[in-house]
């Protein structure tokens, strides 16, 4: 049976106690608020709807959500367009407010064309915040429509403060619930980071090995680095001999190989090139000692580490075979190609022979074929004579 407020009711009293107990009870979950105080106000009013909205603080413009509304038929009708601007509208506004379908402001249209003619708004406020509203809609006539005002305006304040702990509790059992996803995360991170430095570590320690065993066992590859001051850090000690050849210097770890380089033009091109590393570049270069006589190929590279340059590596190659195969070909080619342009002259020559044979041909062709119709024109005027 529906119950109407009424200030001269002896029950009145206990109504507001229970319904301000219940909400009390309802001060972490702002859904089963919502639940419990719309389906009450609804049957105590006797309202064909009501909604308790929340406002959400996005820090540009205010947004609704709506945490509850009975009966649930309407929640689509909650979540339309018309709804939202009437909570638009709501936002706006100070204090409880009543509306008749007669007014002509935007809220009654809004409100009426959902059949709504008589309802009241009530903003929820936590001191200066607004944490939503509550609204009361399509009630059925104005019988003790000044209590149940006061009622439910009295009962607003204490509904902000219930939804706004509500919310912040709920915000926080949020906060905690991604803050322990986030350290579960982290520690399974770690615990792999761990796991794939030790991984590291191995391979690393075999790829050293593998490095050491492949630079030893090189026959014409030599590789070392160099820091920022164009000192070594690293080589490979089985090519000492050959990067003497190389270098002119007599290898050792730390010391500056520009300050040891004695030939001039060697120090120049090994200062550029080293310097066009140091600067990030990645390039290969040839070099000729003409004593002795051998070629090298270069192959410069940067060493990064952490994002900054902190030195550069060279792989030296000794091509002095491949160049020297070069060189033969080229001078075969060059003997290829000279044949060619002499065959290509012969076969001139002959066409230009066969050119001349096959004007005389044709001419021939023409003068037997001038004198066999000569003939012919002889024979038949020789015929046509005997028949006369």
């Amino acid at each position: 049976m529906k119950r109407h407020a009424d200030d001269k009711d002896p029950a009145f009293a206990v109504m507001a106690m229970d319904i301000v107990s219940k909400v009390l009870g309802c001060a972490e979950n702002p859904g089963d608020l919502g639940t419990y105080l719309t389906e009450e106000v609804r049957e105590l009013t006797g309202a064909r709807c009501v909604l308790l909205i929340e406002c959400l603080d996005t820090g540009t413009v205010a947004e609704h959500r709506v945490v509850s509304v009975n009966p649930l038929r309407r929640r689509e009708w909650a979540e339309a367009t018309d709804a939202k601007r009437l909570y638009e509208v709501v936002h706006c506004m100070p204090a409880a407010r009543l509306w008749r379908g007669e007014e002509p402001s935007e809220a009654a249209g809004l409100l009426q064309r959902e059949g709504f003619e008589l309802s009241m708004v009530f903003p929820l406020n936590a001191g200066e915040y607004r944490v939503g509203a509550m609204l009361v809609l399509g009630l059925p006539d104005e019988e003790h429509i000044t209590s149940v005002l006061d009622l439910l305006n009295n009962l607003s304040a204490i509904v902000a403060l219930v939804l706004r702990n509500a919310i912040l509790y709920e915000k926080q059992e949020q906060l905690i619930r991604e803050r322990t996803a986030a350290l579960q995360d982290n520690n399974e991170k770690l615990e792999l980071e761990l796991i794939e430095r030790k991984r590291a570590e191995r391979q690393l320690l075999a790829q050293h090995a593998l490095l050491t065993a492949i630079l030893n066992s090189s026959r014409d590859i030599i590789i070392f680095s160099l820091d920022m001051n164009y000192c070594y850090t690293a080589f490979n000690e089985k090519h000492r001999g050959e990067m003497k050849k190389v270098w002119h210097v007599d290898i050792q770890t730390g010391m500056n190989l520009l300050e040891c380089m004695t030939i001039p033009e060697l120090r120049e091109l090994a200062k550029q090139s080293i310097d066009r590393a140091l600067r990030g570049e990645t390039f290969s270069e040839e070099q000729h000692q003409p004593e002795p006589d051998i070629y090298y190929e270069f192959i410069w590279n940067p060493v990064v580490q952490n994002g900054a340059i902190v030195g550069s590596t060279v792989f030296i190659r000794d091509i002095t075979a491949r160049k020297r195969a070069e060189e033969a070909l080229r001078k075969l080619n060059e003997v290829l190609e000279q044949r060619v342009k002499q065959r290509t002259s012969e076969l001139e020559n002959k066409n230009r022979e066969l050119e001349k044979i096959n004007k005389l041909f044709v001419g021939r062709e023409l003068r037997m074929k001038e004198l066999k119709e000569k003939i012919a024109m002889l024979e038949k005027a020789a015929n046509d004579a005997s028949g006369t």
